[in-house]
């Protein structure tokens, strides 16, 4: 049997076949966990808040105080059970198996599913990508796992392409966060979006000064100085919110330092987040788009009650028109256009428009959930 590294516990952990690797403290042999192996040592228990791990018994009641998994004061943003159960605050129906059905409760149970599904627009099978995380599928230091996390990836953000959901102007959501690389590759798409646009009004500002309309320095920087309060406000006008219920360690979003844009963690359980109730959110009132990788069925099912149920800003244009009387026709603007699509409001289509300007983007990557679904 090989002897233990140095500095390192003492006690051998049978089901690996190894020492264990813990730090041990100056003059002792083993670390706090096998703490008990020695003799004289005082007697460990299991922490009642967290059985995962142990303490000292004599120092149970300064250990509950500051213990991780001691109950926290709850945010604001904290609304138990907000996103789940049913919508109309019924109680949610018992869960019944489907060897329990008769074959008539199957054959009912059969028509309403193929009833919800008529006309719904099937999703054609198909993969798009983002030239943004080309570089990193192509390096070859990227193993298996992270070759196949970089395709997904790039999969969401073509998706997002496709529906105009990728731009500046925009809160976006991350649920189920875990160490926020969606949200880094989304930045960085922005960013070479950025990069291009310049690169383009410069060459545009280059071929104009070979004309008469822009022949003195001083135009020149006048239209500098526009141009850098313009991209200083598009800058400002883009937040990130990662929503991950545990603590992850390294976590990427702490990378994005740069002026005017904000990323910032919710540590909540998406069943009890209240979107409404975010500061940085209701703050600045920008757009929501709503982005997930890492959701299971049940967390898609939250993360979408959770953006459908947050009242998106109201654009105030002017003040409210008069009430017309009713001998009197309405203005036929006021009316909407039964020729035109469907509005802000319609609630269906690509990219799922919902009240103004709250949108709904691709929460299960390589396809787009409808806003809505379906219930019988």
């Amino acid at each position: 049997m090989a002897a233990p590294l140095p500095g390192r516990c003492g006690f051998f952990v049978e089901k690996k076949k190894r020492f264990c690797k813990m730090i041990v403290a100056r003059g002792k042999v083993f670390c706090g966990e096998h703490a008990t192996q020695e003799e004289g040592s005082c007697r460990r228990i299991v922490c009642p808040l967290d059985p995962k791990h142990t303490v000292s018994e004599d120092k149970l009641e300064k250990h509950l105080k500051k213990c991780n998994s001691r109950e926290k004061p709850k945010p604001i943003y904290y609304v138990e059970n907000i996103n789940a159960g049913s919508a109309d605050g019924e109680e949610t129906p018992q869960q019944v198996s489907l060897c329990d059905l008769s074959r008539a409760q199957l054959q009912s149970l059969l028509d309403k599913l193929k009833a919800a599904a008529t006309g719904l627009q099937c999703l054609e099978d198909g993969f798009l990508s983002h030239p943004v995380v080309q570089e990193e599928l192509d390096n070859p230091k990227n193993g298996d796992s992270a070759h196949k996390h970089l395709k997904q990836q790039s999969a969401l953000l073509g998706h997002m392409e496709a529906l105009g959901l990728l731009g500046r102007g925009r809160s976006f959501v991350e649920f189920g966060a875990g160490r926020g690389k969606l949200s880094h590759w989304i930045h960085e798409a922005l960013k070479r979006r950025d990069h291009l646009k310049t690169s383009k009004d410069l060459k545009t500002s280059e071929d104009l000064q070979t004309t008469e309309d822009l022949q003195t320095t001083e135009d020149l920087k006048t239209s500098e100085d526009l141009k850098t309060t313009e991209d200083l406000q598009t800058t400002e006008d883009l937040q990130f919110l990662l929503v991950e219920r545990s603590s992850t360690r390294f976590k990427v979003d702490g990378k994005h330092q740069e002026a005017g844009v904000q990323f910032e963690r919710l540590q909540v359980d998406i069943q009890h987040l209240d979107l409404s109730k975010v500061a940085p959110l209701s703050d600045r009132k920008l757009p929501l788009v709503g982005v997930g990788k890492h959701l299971c069925g049940a967390a898609t099912d939250l993360a979408l009650r959770c953006l459908l149920d947050t009242p998106g800003p109201r654009q105030e244009t002017g003040p409210p028109q008069k009430r017309l009387k009713t001998s009197e026709p309405e203005d036929s603007a006021a009316l909407p256009d039964p020729g035109s699509g469907p509005g802000p409001g319609s609630g269906h289509g690509g990219g799922a428009v919902l009240s103004p300007p709250l949108r709904v983007a691709s929460l299960r990557w390589e396809r787009v959930l409808p806003a809505a679904r379906a219930r019988s």
